[in-house]
């Protein structure tokens, strides 16, 4: 239904970006970069019952974000998923309200470097035909 349960918080306060980045346990380059972008999901506007038992609002942020950054990337920009943050710590930094989950965070700019690529499974690992294996 296109219900967009998430709203994204940006950030380019220095002082509120250092203490972003110690609520992302203590990652430092998190607040070098000019803006910090908190993905947010609204549960009580998510679908409720994906697959009969979760609420979609994980997901649906994590489709806005992930276009996000690949749209950041397209324009030369570099973007890092963090994942490891105190979600208490970010909430009451950016005032995010209880029923409001705080999904992943990013930094956002231009990269100055270009680090090597991450090794990947093969798509035999990751793909299987007919049936779970």
């Amino acid at each position: 239904d296109n219900s967009q349960p998430w709203k994204i918080v940006a950030v380019r306060d220095e002082q509120t970006k250092v203490r972003l980045a110690a609520a992302c346990n203590g990652q430092k380059f998190i607040a070098q970069a000019p803006l910090v972008l908190a993905a947010c999901g609204l549960p009580d506007e998510a679908f409720p019952t994906v697959g009969g038992y979760m609420s979609s609002h994980v997901m649906d942020v994590s489709i806005a974000f992930d276009h996000l950054t690949l749209a950041a990337h397209a324009l030369g920009l570099g973007t890092c998923w963090i994942a490891a943050f105190k979600e208490e710590k970010v909430r009451e930094i950016l005032g995010v309200p209880e029923d409001v989950r705080v999904v992943a965070l990013t930094p956002l700019g231009y990269p100055d470097e270009a680090p090597e690529r991450t090794p990947r499974k093969n798509l035999e690992e990751l793909v299987v035909y007919e049936r779970y294996q």
